[in-house]
Formats: C-alpha cells, sequence, structure tokens
C-alpha cells in the first residue's frame, strides 16, 4: 500500500538473453479505479558477442630465433558471451605463420581470454600473415601477424649462386645482418 504523495520502491533483475535488444513489460495492479493496471516497459541491451585480439597486430621484429612462438589473447569483449567455431592462417597471406587452434567450438563469457600461441618461422618472405577468427561476433576479425624476414645472409640460400650459403660460409656476407650476399 502507498500512501498519498509517497512511493515505494521495487528491485527489479533484467537479464537480456542474447544478441540485440530485449524488452519486458512489468505490470502492476492497483486500485485506481482510472487505471487498474500500470504498465511498465523494460529495454535492454543491445548486447552482441565481439572479438577483440591483444596484442593487436602481433609483430615478430625482432625475430632472434629461425622459429618464434609469441601468444595472442582472444578476448570476449561484447556483452553476450562469444562463440568461436574456427581459427586458423589466412591461405593468401604469409605461409611462414601457423596456429594450432584449441578444441573447438569454444564458448568465452564476457571479459574472458583464450591465448593463442602462433609460430613464425622465420624466412626471407616480407608478406604479413593473417590470424582469422570465425565466430558470432557480427564483425568479422582478423589479426594481422608482422614477420621480421631474414637478411640476404641468413635466409638459407645461395642468393648469388656461389654454391657457397650464407654467413659465415660465404665471404660476400659480412655478418648474418647483411643483406648483400
Amino acid at each position: 500500500e502507498v500512501a498519498g504523495g509517497g512511493f515505494v520502491e521495487f528491485l527489479i533483475t533484467f537479464a537480456p538473453r542474447g544478441p540485440g535488444s530485449d524488452e519486458a513489460h512489468v505490470l502492476f495492479a492497483t486500485n485506481d479505479p482510472d487505471r487498474v493496471t500500470a504498465r511498465v516497459k523494460l529495454l535492454g541491451g543491445p548486447i552482441a558477442p565481439q572479438l577483440g585480439f591483444d596484442p593487436a597486430p602481433l609483430d615478430f621484429r625482432p625475430a632472434t630465433q629461425p622459429l618464434v612462438r609469441k601468444n595472442v589473447a582472444l578476448k570476449s569483449t561484447g556483452l553476450a558471451s562469444l562463440t568461436i567455431r574456427a581459427i586458423g592462417v589466412v591461405a593468401i597471406g604469409n605461409p611462414d605463420f601457423s596456429v594450432a587452434p584449441p578444441a573447438l567450438p569454444l564458448v568465452l563469457k564476457p571479459g574472458e581470454a583464450l591465448m593463442l600461441p602462433v609460430d613464425y618461422a622465420r624466412s626471407a618472405r616480407a608478406t604479413e600473415g593473417l590470424v582469422e577468427v570465425q565466430s558470432d561476433d557480427p564483425l568479422p576479425r582478423t589479426l594481422r601477424l608482422l614477420p621480421d624476414p631474414a637478411q640476404a645472409c641468413a635466409d638459407g640460400a645461395d642468393n648469388d649462386s656461389d654454391g657457397l650459403i650464407d654467413f659465415p660460409n660465404d665471404p660476400g656476407c659480412a655478418t648474418a645482418d647483411d643483406n648483400d650476399e
């Protein structure tokens, strides 16, 4: 019962169920003959899954070993759970990058993250790589992978056709960082 000029506070918990906007109504029965039922509209959202990467892009410079592994966090940054269906390196990018995804599909709640190892086999290729993640994020998500191409004197190839490969075997190479074999 509410006295004239008074008020009553109600605690209402409203948990939207999925992507997009959700709507609900609360009905209050009254003894007011002009308004037997008071209807209050509740709107929630929009909530949607969203994927983020940290760091982005993933930079492999400087690469000090022939094979380098770095981790990237795949983060659920939206307001709904994120379902990851597939993870892979885009075939038209640099083939020196690879990933070994976990068992999929995988669900990340808002704020959760998954560490994904990315391997880079250093070569002379300067082309960037791309990791593509297929999920229920409404936008397609890719992560740029930045290579650190080996110089000519450390790329494992006989660039000057003298039968000698790289520093210190090829006298045309002063150091492994020399780019003029």
